[in-house]
């Protein structure tokens, strides 16, 4: 059976990032799978209420109707409706300890973002002064130092900020801290992610008193508290945080820079954050720690230093693909479809004619966004064109990563 349908940029960005992971053949299968989960996933709350993973309960923020309901009208009440179309009402975290992490329901009251702080688990303030005992080692890499690597092999284009694995370190090891054991995969991901949500309310209350621009938004990445962000969340604690597929394979911003690694305990997987997120956490940054004052970085030069020192000595892929960007703008190639056409070398033959165009310009988005976050590569705008130059930064790391393949 052919079902055609109509699909969104967004959409098939999400259906390509499925697909390049290898852990489907192609968008049939992904489709097919996606619509099996949500088929099972409203029978489960339809019928038995909120639908519990690993101990955390997840309560949709609109609850599915029982089956004999499902013939009403779905119209909300004239003060339901009026409730929503307020546009300065945010969705307030309410936490509920479960025993294994922390459930976020999100329930609308009336809070601006004004009003946002930046979250007690992201804080420098009580993190803790040694390095936690067990903390992990870095996880195996398959891709050794100078090697090259396939473009749909890179770090995904949707992984597009490092601020959040900054946080993302704090949070972890400070949780971490409290158990000194592997911390629960899905629970820690939704927490961090209803935390980021009101960390994103914080950024975006900055960004709109300064004006920033789209391209230096510190917003941007982060979901928010609004009632209808719950994707952005789910996103963030997919894409930003961690994810365990069915094979048990996870993938994240923190596996791909290193910053966790897996543990097995009585059959059972859990995260555990890398000595190096310690090392990361425990440096100051001017977003996180200096509020009120002018930001101008998202990193201090403590922090970016020792990222990229980590990305040139222990991040292969991630080396690599800052390595071919850098050569490429350094040759000429300075506009988004220069560098996609010369980024076409580094796609393996028989990949060449699957992967999307739309494919190959999101790695290439996300990667110059995370080179952007470490001073590698700056925009300039003429109109509306955007032209990439190497830094003075971005030259010293093609240096270093010559100085270490000798």
């Amino acid at each position: 059976m052919i079902i055609c349908f109509n699909c969104t940029a967004e959409t098939k960005d999400e259906l390509d990032r499925l697909v390049a992971t290898g852990s489907y053949r192609d968008y049939g299968e992904a489709i097919a799978a996606a619509v099996r989960n949500q088929a099972l996933m409203e029978q489960e709350v339809a019928s038995k209420g909120p639908v519990v993973i690993n101990g955390l309960s997840l309560l949709p923020q609109h609850p599915l109707p029982k089956a004999a309901d499902n013939r009403q009208s779905a119209r909300p009440a004239p003060a339901e409706a009026a409730r929503k179309s307020a546009s300065s009402r945010k969705a307030d975290v309410v936490v509920e300890d479960s025993g294994n992490g922390a459930a976020y329901l999100f329930q609308v009251k009336e809070s601006r973002r004004e009003a946002a702080q930046v979250p007690g688990l992201f804080k420098l303030d009580g993190l803790p002064d040694k390095p936690p005992k067990g903390l992990a080692e870095l996880p195996f890499d398959m891709w050794a130092p100078g090697q090259p690597v396939p473009l749909d092999r890179w770090v995904l284009g949707q992984h597009n900020r490092l601020l959040p694995a900054k946080l993302n370190s704090r949070a972890l090891i400070r949780l971490f801290a409290d158990t000194l054991k592997g911390l629960p995969i899905a629970p820690t991901a939704e927490r961090l992610a209803g935390e980021a949500a009101v960390f994103g309310d914080y950024l975006s209350a900055l960004d709109e008193a300064k004006k920033t621009s789209r391209d230096e938004a510190l917003s941007t990445a982060f979901p928010t508290t609004a009632e209808d962000a719950d994707k952005g969340r789910t996103r963030y604690a997919n894409q930003f945080v961690v994810y365990q597929n069915g094979r048990g394979e996870l993938s994240g911003l923190m596996m791909d820079l290193k910053l966790i690694n897996v543990v097995t305990q009585k059959k059972e997987r859990f995260i555990v954050p890398t000595h190096f997120a310690w090392e990361f956490a425990r440096l100051a940054n001017p977003v996180i720690d200096s509020p009120g004052e002018g930001i101008t970085e998202k990193f201090s030069p403590e922090e970016r230093a020792l990222l990229i020192r980590h990305i040139v000595t222990s991040v292969p892929v991630e080396c690599f693909a800052y390595r071919a960007i850098l050569k490429a703008v350094q040759a000429g190639n300075n506009t988004p479809e220069k560098i996609d056409a010369a980024l076409k070398a580094h796609v393996a033959e028989d990949r060449a004619q699957k992967l999307s165009q739309s494919f190959l310009a999101s790695q290439r988005s996300g990667a110059v966004s995370r080179m952007s976050d470490l001073g590698l590569v700056e925009r300039q705008r003429e109109g509306v064109r955007v032209f990439y130059v190497a830094t003075d930064r971005g030259r010293d790391f093609l240096a270093q990563c010559v100085a270490t393949r000798e």
